[in-house]
């Protein structure tokens, strides 16, 4: 997502969208800081990805 312009200004324009409409938006696959500094830039705060965590067992997960 940072690498490439176009799809950058793909999730600015869904998360400024989704602010607008006043929902919440859920990034998935954050699986760099760079990512995520990003995305908490664009106003996100809400994620999911290898960057903040493994996948866990529901065991695990609870």
């Amino acid at each position: 997502m940072i690498e490439r312009p176009r799809t950058r200004a793909l999730v600015e324009m869904v998360t400024t969208l989704a602010k607008a409409l006043d929902l919440d938006v859920v990034a998935e696959r954050v699986e760099t800081e760079a990512q995520f500094q990003a995305l908490i830039a664009m106003g996100c705060h809400h994620f999911q990805g290898y960057h903040l965590s493994r996948p866990l067992s529901f065991a695990d997960a609870m």
